[in-house]
C-alpha cells in the first residue's frame, strides 16, 4: 500500500491541507541538465555584472533584468563582451540618475531641447529629443542649466494683471503671484508650446 493510499490523498483531487507537504508535484522538464547549465550560465552572468557594476549606481540584478534573453543568449556563445556589459551598465546609470533628477557627471555643458527647453547635456547643441524627454514624459523636474523666465513657461498661467500669473505645478510664489519676466530657477519648467498657425 503506498503512502497516498493510507493517508487517503487517492479519494480526492485536492490536497489535504493539513498534510500539504505530502502533495505530489506533478513531474516537469524543468529539471533537466539544461537547466542546470542555464542556472549555471545566469550565476556566471552575474558574477561578470557584479564587476561591471562596481561605482555604478545599478545593481547587477538591474543590468540584468534589462537585459533581453536575446542578449543573454548571445553572452551565453561570446557575441556579447565585459566591455559591451559595462557600456551598457553605463547608460542604465546614468538614465537612472536622470530619472532621479540627478546631472550625470559628463553632462557639463548647456544645450537646448526643442521640447524640454535648457538642458545639461554632453555637448552644446540643439535637440528634436533629448535624454531628458522621458523625465518630461513622466511628470518628472529636469535640473536646468540657466534660470528661466515664467512667461516663456507652458506652466505660467496669467492673471487678469497683465504681468502677473501663477504656476500651473503649484510651486512657491509670492501671494500676488509671479512677475512674467522674472528668471528663476526652476526645474518644472517647459517651454511654451508653439501654436502651428
Amino acid at each position: 500500500m503506498s503512502w497516498r493510499e493510507m493517508l487517503g490523498a487517492e479519494d480526492s483531487e485536492l490536497p489535504v491541507s493539513q498534510n500539504s507537504q505530502n502533495t505530489h508535484n506533478a513531474p516537469t522538464n524543468n529539471h533537466s541538465a539544461y537547466s542546470a547549465h542555464s542556472a549555471e550560465q545566469e550565476s556566471k552572468l552575474l558574477e561578470v555584472l557584479s564587476s561591471v557594476c562596481h561605482g555604478l549606481i545599478v545593481n547587477p540584478r538591474e543590468v540584468r533584468d534589462a537585459l533581453s534573453s536575446e542578449d543573454v543568449e548571445d553572452w551565453c556563445n561570446g557575441g556579447i563582451s565585459a566591455t559591451t556589459l559595462l557600456d551598457f551598465s553605463q547608460l542604465l546609470a546614468q538614465r537612472k540618475e536622470i530619472q532621479q533628477g540627478q546631472v550625470p557627471a559628463h553632462f557639463t555643458k548647456q544645450a537646448v531641447c526643442l521640447v524640454c527647453g535648457p538642458i545639461w547635456f554632453d555637448a552644446v547643441k540643439v535637440l528634436t529629443t533629448c535624454p531628458w524627454c522621458y523625465n518630461r514624459l513622466s511628470n518628472r523636474p529636469i535640473p536646468r542649466p540657466i534660470d528661466v523666465r515664467c512667461a516663456d513657461c507652458d506652466h505660467f498661467k496669467r492673471i487678469e494683471h497683465p504681468r502677473l500669473g501663477h504656476c500651473a505645478k503649484g510651486l512657491s510664489e509670492p501671494i500676488v503671484g509671479l512677475w512674467d519676466s522674472d528668471r528663476r530657477h526652476c526645474e518644472w519648467y517647459l517651454p511654451v508650446k508653439k501654436s502651428n498657425n
